[in-house]
Parts: structure tokens; sequence; C-alpha cells
């Protein structure tokens, strides 16, 4: 019986060195999942970051006036102004487009493209060192 009892103790024993066994493997996948994961963050992160939005890559570009066209064709004709921007935003990135936009720049781009995009005009008028606004002058000579 002496003998039989040994046996029980190497197979009751072997159960215990597949469970760490197996407790060490899992470890070592869990890690690497860990691994993998921060693997694909860090990819996703980068793809978002080259991914920029193509209006914030044209601003960058844009002088302060030229901001004041894009806001005004953006609320006239969104859609048209949403590709436009792309395609502005393409060139910037090809090099094709290395200066700053003026207003006038994309004023006429704008046209060119079949937009016409409409701006406030004000006329102001410099008197006794102030500007005044030509609704107030007229006002004034009457």
């Amino acid at each position: 019986m002496i003998m039989g009892q040994s046996a029980d103790k190497k197979n009751m024993m072997k159960p215990l060195q597949d469970e760490e066994e197996d407790l060490e493997l899992l470890k070592i996948r869990m890690k690497k999942l860990r691994e993998l994961q921060r693997l694909m963050i860090k990819k996703a992160l980068e793809k978002q970051e080259s991914e920029e939005d193509p209006e914030a890559i044209v601003r960058k570009y844009l002088t302060d006036r030229a901001i004041e066209v894009l806001e005004a064709a953006k609320s006239q004709f969104p859609k048209a102004t949403r590709q436009l921007v792309r395609i502005i935003a393409s060139l910037i990135k090809r090099g094709e487009i290395t200066e700053p936009i003026s207003a006038e720049v994309l004023y006429n781009t704008f046209h060119m493209a079949g937009i016409p995009v409409r701006l406030e005009t004000k006329i102001r008028i410099y008197k006794k060192g102030r500007f005044i606004d030509i609704r107030e002058k007229l006002k004034e000579d009457d």
C-alpha cells in the first residue's frame, strides 16, 4: 500500500504542476495582449494625427482676412466649402502650397470654383482722427 500511496501523491502533484504551467502561460499571454493593445492604441493615435482635419490644415496657411472669407463661404455654401477645403488641404500636404493664402487668393479660388461668396462690405471715412461709417457721414450731411 505504501507504493500505492506514493503513486497517488505523484498523481496529485501532477495536476498542481499543470495548473502552475497553465497560469504561467496565461500570464505570458496576458502580457503579450497588453503589449498588442498598446501598439494598436499607438498606431490609432498616429493615424488620427496624420488624418488631421482638413480645415485645421488650411487655417494654418490663411491670413486673418482669408479666415473671414472662409467663414463667409462656410455659412453660405457649407458643402461646397468643405470640398474645396479638402482639395486645398491635399495641395498643402503634397507641398504644392507653401506660402500663406491671402484673402484675395482664397476669394478668387472660390469664384473660379463657381462658389460666389458674398462678403460684408463696409465703407468708412477717416474724419477728425477716427473712422466713421458712411451711413453716419450721410446722416451728418443731412
